[in-house]
């Protein structure tokens, strides 16, 4: 299958006519490429060839469980007085060997009460009504609804297929349509009810209309369920348009300082705490400078000489007393000696080094002497010497250091509250951040009322149809009298059971094939080598394991967000090879939340070869200038989606967001 071309008309934000070519050029540049801003219509892109090609049963992004006449209303272009949208879809599909083409289009007016679309299909350039009849069986043949989310699909919301509970969904489904199984089913399901049609005629009067109370009951609980799915699906879809609404809010939050105005208080007590602590330690300064030992710090090398000096002068004054009573020791001394009989030799050296000691305390008693400090004075003098005044010196120097630090912190607090914004304007922004919490919450619990209603319901069902089989077989094979009927009904249970048998079988045969697929595009993508070794799908509940070197399983939760989306990429892309169909891709937002390794990962090893017809949509900050060069040999194609703000409409022009040479 190839889309040839789409035709919007006064639908979205197209207004008028616009007609897109789709084709690829050559087999080598299966690219497309759509660069949008946020809101310029990528979406609405998306939703238009799924609409075109599904209608009712079409998975658009903003229908969130509407009726399917209001969404048709809602999709006609709101500006130009315009009534009337339109759709049209030209594509080409090979069937039995020979290549056929179709043009789908799909004409509603919006300003009745009744809002419905007009089908009309051209098979090969004639108008074929009896294949818009029956167009949707059509459509589920070439391309089942069930999986077109495998071929079309928002690359930011994928990320949550890699979730256990849903890519057991999404594999079990899949599966299902790629191997056949639901014709298996389906014929299973109308052997069960040509089984209970024939049971149904044996049974007596009271039975049959028992029979026909738990027909009536099971098909109101059905209903119901039917309702509650399509509820869950509402929710779902609305729960994301939340959580994205709520993500882009917090980044707008954090932008202009959100987070600094919640802590308005905290910085407001912070800085309370670092003036009261400067204020104390400033007390604590001018305390210590008002001590009579701190002004003589400034002078504590004065002090330190005039110490020397005095220890000088009382050595002066020592000496001076010393030299004449040493005199007269000596002379005394070296009468002993030579009374003695010392040799004269001995007494003139012994005479020589006396001399020599008195002459040195002679010079010591000429040093000058004016302080003649008295004992208070030269005791209050050492009293701020070293070691207390250089003790003294480092209390003042650690006070002032910390005086200095908290001037700096003082200074940096203040610019912190500097930077709060405004209590108005960011007070708008906390009231609608809340407003969607709260909405968020609320869906959420709504959507798990939901799901609990839709497992009673089941429980409900289940206990119908037991009850159901139960009172038939009771009473069936005693009243059963032709023996056909009974025949009937033994090959009808035979053949049940050879269905169960052939769908197990067939699971088992393909499930190896489709994990190794998966597992090959994974492994392709992914940026961590060695990372993800294996990869099981349990055949019962397909429950998604991943696995690593030694075999240990690895949780989903263990992976990046990123790494989830590129799981989730590789069993769309996996299912996708395994089914054996030559459709096209579309994807809208196809980069998301993707670092930029694992985004080169998708340009060079996904999107060139992920279909024969690879549309992408795109803003300028995903595929930006350099993807774009390595991209570009496989680009077929490339649309700019020019929004213009005074008409609110989306043109669409030949070429991306900036000349092709600059990104060349």
């Amino acid at each position: 299958m190839i889309l040839d071309r789409i035709i919007l008309h006064n639908f979205g934000l197209y207004r008028d006519c616009q007609e897109i070519e789709l084709t690829p050029p050559s087999d080598g540049k299966p690219i497309v490429l759509f660069g949008g801003l946020n809101g310029g219509g990528k979406t609405t892109l998306l939703d238009a060839i799924q609409l075109a090609l599904y209608g009712k049963l079409a998975r658009c992004s903003n229908r969130n469980g509407m009726a399917y006449g209001e969404y048709l209303r809602r999709c006609v272009h709101k500006g130009n007085d315009a009534r009337e949208a339109a759709l049209i879809l030209d594509f080409r599909h090979t069937t039995e060997g020979r290549v056929h083409h179709y043009r789908i289009q799909r004409k509603w007016n919006g300003h009745v009460r009744n809002v419905t679309d007009q089908v009309t299909v051209f098979r090969n350039g004639v108008m074929d009504s009896q294949l818009a009849d029956r167009w949707l069986e059509f459509v589920e043949e070439m391309l089942p609804s069930n999986i077109a989310h495998l071929f079309f699909f928002d690359g930011e919301k994928i990320e949550a297929f890699a979730d256990p509970s849903q890519s057991s969904a999404l594999l079990h489904a899949a599966m299902r349509s790629l191997l056949g199984l639901d014709l298996v089913s389906k014929l299973s399901a109308d052997l069960l009810a040509l089984e209970r049609r024939h049971k149904e005629r044996a049974l007596g009067a009271q039975s049959r209309k028992r029979v026909e109370e738990l027909r009536a009951e099971l098909q109101t609980q059905h209903d119901i369920n039917a309702d509650l799915n399509l509820k869950l699906g509402a929710a779902n879809t609305e729960i994301d348009v939340l959580e994205k609404r709520l993500e882009g809010l917090e980044h707008i939050f954090e932008k202009e300082g959100g987070t600094l105005f919640e802590q308005r208080q905290e910085l407001e007590a912070q800085l309370a705490h670092i003036k009261g602590t400067l204020d104390q330690t400033r007390r604590e300064l001018v305390s210590l400078g008002g001590d009579p030992k701190s002004p003589l710090l400034l002078v504590s090398g004065m002090l330190h000489q005039l110490n020397i000096q005095h220890q000088a002068e009382i050595k002066q004054q020592d000496n001076s007393l010393l030299i004449e009573l040493l005199q007269e020791r000596d002379q005394w001394l070296l009468k002993t000696i030579e009374a003695i009989g010392l040799s004269s030799d001995k007494t003139n050296t012994l005479s020589e080094k006396l001399a020599e000691d008195r002459q040195e305390r002679i010079q010591v008693a000429e040093h000058p002497a004016f302080l003649h400090l008295s004992g208070e004075a030269a005791s209050l003098m050492r009293s701020v010497l070293p070691p207390q005044a250089d003790e003294w010196r480092q209390r003042l120097n650690d006070k002032l250091a910390r005086s200095l630090q908290l001037k700096e912190e003082l200074v940096q607090q203040e610019r912190l509250l500097g930077a709060v914004p405004e209590s108005d304007h960011i007070h708008q922004i906390i009231q609608e951040r809340e407003s969607l919490k709260q909405k968020l919450q609320n869906t959420r619990k709504s959507r798990a009322k939901i799901q609990a209603d839709l497992e009673t319901g089941q429980g409900v069902i289940e206990r119908l149809e037991g009850e159901y089989n139960r009172l038939l077989e009771k009473v069936a094979h005693a009243e059963l009298k032709r023996l056909e009927a009974q025949r009937l009904l033994d090959h009808s249970q035979k053949s049940r059971q050879t269905l169960k048998s052939f769908r197990e079988k067939v699971l088992q045969h393909n499930i190896h094939r489709i994990e190794t697929m998966i597992l090959e595009s994974f492994q392709s993508l992914m940026r961590k080598d060695n990372f993800i070794h294996d990869l099981r799908i349990e055949p019962k509940s397909f429950e998604l394991h991943l696995l690593d070197s030694s075999g240990k399983r690895v949780e989903a939760n263990r992976l990046s967000a990123g790494e989830r989306q590129l799981l989730a990429v590789s069993m769309l892309w996996g299912l996708a090879r395994a089914s054996g169909r030559t459709l096209p891709i579309v994807i809208d937002t196809p980069l998301g939340r993707l670092d930029s390794k694992h985004r080169i990962n998708l340009i060079e090893r996904y999107f060139p070869k992920a279909s024969q017809q690879v549309l992408l949509l795109s803003t300028d900050e995903e595929i930006d200038a350099a993807y774009y060069k390595r991209l570009k040999p496989s680009i077929g194609r490339t649309y700019h989606l020019e929004y213009d703000n005074e008409h609110g409409c989306t043109t669409v022009e030949p070429g991306y967001f900036w000349n092709e040479q600059l990104a060349s």
